[in-house]
């Protein structure tokens, strides 16, 4: 924190900082840190996650099969993106060197640091309003109150173990079957996570960071308690893992990663699977899991490297009381469906056929939503 100064930004993307795995879900996020100070001092950080479209791996958008880390593209330890508020040229000049788009990516890491920039002064302005205690104090009692009404829900479900396995039954480069394997002990107002038993890493991108997993992990708790509490570190309190490293769902260096949200969905169906016992009424089926649809050429009219596609839209698990959601992109990607004409608009491409795959949802007094049919 010394030898920070107002008005720096730090970047980084590397998901194997400090010899784990809780940095970076995988080289495409580069999270930006801009450190907000108050009378000389560190008060917080705005920070962002951007997902952005090549840094220069292997593949384009590292869509490929990767064996390891190296060929995920770029590693950027944590360096000053701007200095003292200016951008630093040395740094951008790495980045937009191992790229395939320089221009986009250039334009989306100034607009990062400018959204950074301004949370900064939202959150001076309110310092400037209430006062630095008053607003400090304020973010403790927002996570404190998150953490009881957390506790409150976890309270709800019965004490016991619950236990659940999933299989990745295809790792995109015709490996597989993995096995996924949980066991959730519920005691109190308190939640274990152990995925003792999941298979080792691999040789290939699938494998998912601590970070990931910790990720996947909070998003089904936060699906499954009261969505009014706010979203905040103290949801997270009551909520313990166990992920042994060196396995698919706490990957070591140097393994390959960037694909890692095929084991987060997975993890999100796992989890759901375990606690169907324990919350009968309130779990929903299987869902598509992770896919894409990612081509890149040369632009025919502007002699430019161009990228386009879509996280694919599927079928969601049916609910208990009704069907599944049809042609969605689900759980962790959130990710809207573009429409066929605004990806015409900026590709060379010419698509044919988007309509629902007609019983493709399965049978059953409650179907799973339908996948689509996309040519």
């Amino acid at each position: 924190l010394d030898e920070l100064e107002p008005g720096d930004i730090l970047a980084t993307n590397d998901p194997y900082l400090a010899g784990g795995s809780m940095a970076c879900h995988h080289t495409g996020d580069i999270i930006t840190y801009l450190p907000i100070f108050h009378e000389g001092d560190v008060v917080a950080f705005a920070a962002l996650m951007v997902h952005h479209l090549d840094v220069g791996a292997m593949y384009m958008a590292t869509r490929g099969w990767g064996i390891d880390i190296w060929q995920e593209g770029l590693r950027i330890p944590p360096l000053e993106l701007y200095r003292r508020g200016e951008p630093n040229g040395d740094l951008f000049k790495l980045i937009l060197n191992n790229t395939r788009v320089p221009e986009v990516i250039e334009n989306d890491l100034r607009a990062q640091a400018a959204a950074c920039q301004v949370a900064g002064g939202e959150l001076m302005a309110a310092i400037d309003k209430y006062g630095r205690d008053v607003t400090l104090q304020c973010f403790e009692d927002l996570m404190d109150a998150s953490e009881r009404r957390t506790r409150a829900e976890i309270a709800k479900i019965p004490d016991g173990t619950y236990r659940h396995t999933e299989y990745l039954c295809d790792d995109g480069a015709k490996g597989g079957p993995y096995t996924l394997t949980v066991r959730i002990d519920v005691t109190g107002t308190d939640i274990l996570f152990d995925f003792t038993g999941t298979d080792g890493q691999i040789a290939g991108p699938i494998n998912a960071p601590l970070s990931a997993t910790y990720a996947a992990v909070y998003y089904v708790m936060r699906a499954l308690t009261d969505p009014t509490i706010p979203s905040s570190d103290g949801c997270s309190r009551p909520i313990h893992i166990i992920a042994p490293p060196g396995t698919l769902v706490n990957s070591q260096f140097p393994a390959a990663c960037y694909q890692r949200m095929v084991t987060c969905h997975s993890i999100v169906d796992l989890v759901m699977g375990a606690l169907a016992e324990a919350l009968p009424g309130r779990i929903m089926g299987d869902s598509c899991g992770c896919q894409y649809n990612y081509c890149n050429a040369i632009h025919p009219q502007t002699g430019r490297r161009v990228m386009w596609g879509e996280v694919v839209a599927g079928g969601l698990g049916a609910r208990p009381t009704k069907d599944g959601i049809s042609a969605m992109a689900c759980h962790v990607t959130n990710c809207p469906a573009p429409s066929l004409e605004a990806l015409e608009v900026v590709s060379p491409a010419l698509y044919l056929r988007r309509e629902l795959w007609d019983d493709s949802g399965g049978a059953g007094k409650y179907r799973g939503g339908l996948g689509q049919v996309l040519k």
